[in-house]
């Protein structure tokens, strides 16, 4: 919605070419738009196949009526599509991953702050560009906050219930490599199990994880999971 309506209101068209992984959802952009009244070509959905994913990015880029470039995704195909704009001499405009922290300080009310972090790291079992990644505690609070955080989670998904589900099975897989590499590094988890994943009745579903004492040098300290992590 965001990369199409300003540019609607300022009397360009569109196309909004639409994750692969969740083509329904774009499905009703475009047709609420239609609906609202807004004149045929004014934006244009389309779909692809996964397979087809890098010739139509490259063609739509590459398309002499296509004067700007706006991407919402990862920082790996943020660069490679960057690196076409550029090619192109189109401008980009683009919102890509990120650790977005949220800051606990000591006089804060913990058990509140617990759960607005609870609920900014895992609605969506975290699938949110700005979805809270890091949490920064005061130290002299950090054992209280901590077990207020773990209350918080064990409320949005309780371990009687369903674990949180990805939208595809490669998310369970990078967050996995994500807390084991920061565990053999040195860091600790505080609540979960890395192993929870193998033992649930789908691939695509992954309890929350909370790693303490990630550090520089860790993959996690880095790299957006975009995942209950």
């Amino acid at each position: 919605m965001r990369a199409v309506a300003f540019a609607l209101a300022t009397g360009n068209t569109c196309v909004l070419k639409g994750s692969e992984l969740s083509p329904r959802c774009f499905w009703a952009i475009g047709s609420i738009f239609a609906e609202a009244g807004l004149p045929p070509g004014c934006l244009n959905v389309i779909y692809h196949r996964p397979q087809d994913a890098v010739a139509v990015t490259n063609t739509l880029i590459e398309h002499s009526a296509v004067k700007k470039v706006n991407f919402t995704g990862s920082t790996a195909v943020g660069s490679i599509i960057a690196g076409a704009a550029g090619k192109a001499l189109k401008p980009v405009l683009m919102e890509l991953g990120g650790k977005a922290s949220a800051i606990v300080l000591d006089d804060a009310n913990l058990e509140k702050a617990a759960f607005q972090c609870a609920l900014g790291a895992y609605l969506h079992a975290g699938q949110i560009c700005m979805s809270t990644e890091r949490i920064v505690v005061h130290e002299k609070v950090l054992p209280q906050f901590t077990e207020h955080l773990k209350a918080a989670v064990d409320k949005i998904y309780p371990s009687s219930g369903s674990a949180p589900n990805l939208v595809a099975k490669a998310g369970v897989e990078k967050n996995k490599k994500l807390v084991d590499d920061a565990v053999s590094k040195g860091a600790k988890l505080v609540m979960g199990s890395n192993d929870v994943a193998d033992t649930e009745d789908s691939k695509y579903r992954m309890r929350p994880i909370i790693v303490g004492g990630v550090k520089k040098g860790m993959d996690l300290y880095y790299t957006e999971s975009f995942g209950p992590t």
